[in-house]
């Protein structure tokens, strides 16, 4: 499939872009893109889906096998070895229909929490993040997620390369409105290369409010709660991402 017309060509309103010096800059009511923030991580210089296997090869995860988060469906998902998932990536046909992995874990205590997650959430203290839910995951070329919305939430891409749009209504109803219709047209069993194909245009030429970038290795994407932001890997992607819970 060709990937050039999923590059970002025209973009509604280009994603403010920082770097870690100008974090008191940032500001929480508008998504964000932190440029090189992990690259001094552990994590980033050695999760690759040879030393993921090897290290944490037994760790059962989720694994989607559509694009559509479950805030409002059941998500069709099982659990799978890691070891497997990265095994069964080799056979990945790139059509944007193969499965994602998920890991969620809440403690600094979980296996793979050593390696990033003290420098994602030192970042996020400084911006502001309290109670996290952290999700570690990993896809194929054109996998993604189709809109959604949550808590205050960061992500930090490890490996690979990401297009995010970011989206919200200009009033509460209008808003309202976009996610009942970001559920109903693209619902269980739907696929962000789908979306991707078309929305972002369709979306532009209406009354919202909206943010698109592409993600590179080593950046992070910080985003308001509430808003509604969707997702296509570039690339095969690794890395985590967490979300403001309320308790």
């Amino acid at each position: 499939m060709d990937l050039e017309r999923f590059e970002l060509a025209v973009a509604h309103r280009t994603m403010r872009c920082i770097t870690l010096d100008e974090l008191d800059t940032y500001e929480t009511g508008e998504p964000v893109l932190v440029k090189r923030a992990i690259t001094a991580s552990r994590a980033f210089a050695d999760w690759r889906p040879e030393t993921l296997r090897r290290d944490y090869g037994a760790l059962v995860c989720a694994i989607s096998d559509d694009s559509r988060p479950g805030n409002n469906a059941k998500p069709r998902r099982y659990q799978q070895p890691l070891r497997d998932y990265i095994d069964g990536l080799e056979h990945d046909p790139g059509d944007g229909r193969g499965p994602y992995l998920f890991h969620t874990f809440r403690e600094a205590s979980d296996p793979l929490a050593d390696e990033l997650v003290t420098d994602v959430m030192e970042l996020l203290d400084l911006m502001g993040f309290e109670h996290q839910l952290f999700r570690f995951y990993m896809g194929p070329t054109l996998s993604g997620a189709l809109p959604h919305a949550h808590g205050s939430a960061a992500n930090a891409l490890v490996w690979g390369r990401k297009r995010w749009t970011i989206y919200i209504g200009r009033d509460p109803e209008r808003h309202r409105q976009l996610v009942e219709a970001a559920y109903r047209d693209y619902p269980v069993g739907s696929f962000a290369v789908d979306w991707f194909e078309r929305a972002p245009a369709e979306l532009a030429r209406k009354d919202v409010v909206m943010w698109e970038c592409i993600q590179e290795a080593g950046d992070v994407v910080a985003f308001p709660a509430g808003a509604l932001h969707a997702v296509i890997n570039l690339a095969p992607v690794i890395g985590l991402v967490t979300e403001e819970t309320e308790q």
